[in-house]
């Protein structure tokens, strides 16, 4: 599964050059650097902390579960969705600086176009409860959780498509947008001017681009940074 989610990305690169993510470094900021977990599905559990994790392929469906038990009791259980089908890597580290390692859980679309990432965060708010967050982006990468300010709490920059937009040029382009979101009581709230050069707006193009783009005006900008949530909540 994990593998074949793996050559669907390459190929996708491969004969896909249009498509481009910006990846943008800023000196001195700290983004997350850990592995996935090695998953499998061959019924065996896990064991992370006091936590054990089960991935179960789910019959007749192109995807799996993940099961997160603290000790016998299920803690929280992630199934594929019929959106996002493919439940494909997860994280477990530190997300929000409670001392308490955290899920990132990456559910990809798989369908034609542009391909979209469900993301979904499992808070650990206290040892085996979990807080959930879910919300989508384009191109994820665990490097997108950056610790801007320097408090111990990671950022997320989360992508988004802005599409066929009348520009300055007279021209209609579309672009990609890239918004910074920050912990705050396990909610993502959005918090552009904790970084500079956010939110970016980069035409999209069919060569790579990290380049503001000067084809939108500042209130074009502004509308469509309004009409993106300013909270995205857990539950």
């Amino acid at each position: 599964m994990f593998k074949r989610i793996a050559v669907y990305f390459s190929l996708l690169a491969l004969f896909s050059p249009q498509i481009f993510f910006c990846s943008v470094a800023f000196a001195g900021v700290k983004a997350v650097d850990v592995k996935p977990l090695k998953l499998d599905t061959a019924g065996g559990f896990l064991v992370l902390d006091s936590l054990r994790i089960r991935a179960e392929s789910l019959p007749g469906a192109e995807g799996i579960a993940l099961s997160i038990y603290e000790g016998s009791e299920l803690a929280v259980r992630v199934n594929h969705d019929k959106k996002y089908p493919y439940l494909g890597d997860a994280w477990y580290f530190d997300l929000d600086g409670n001392g308490l390692k955290d899920f990132v859980i990456c559910a990809s679309y798989m369908g034609n176009g542009l391909p979209q990432d469900e993301v979904i965060l499992l808070f650990q708010a206290q040892p085996g409860k979990f807080r959930r967050i879910d919300y989508s982006t384009y191109g994820f990468k665990i490097g997108d959780f950056r610790d801007f300010d320097g408090d111990g709490k990671y950022e997320a920059v989360i992508s988004s498509l802005l599409r066929s937009a009348a520009s300055l040029d007279g021209k209609e382009h579309s672009y990609w947008v890239y918004a910074v979101y920050r912990i705050e009581k396990l909610d993502l709230k959005m918090a552009n001017g904790l970084a500079a050069g956010y939110p970016k707006f980069n035409w999209f193009t069919e060569k790579p681009n990290s380049k503001e783009t000067k084809k939108l005006s500042p209130v074009q900008k502004a509308e469509y940074i309004a009409s993106l949530p300013s909270v995205i909540a857990s539950s």
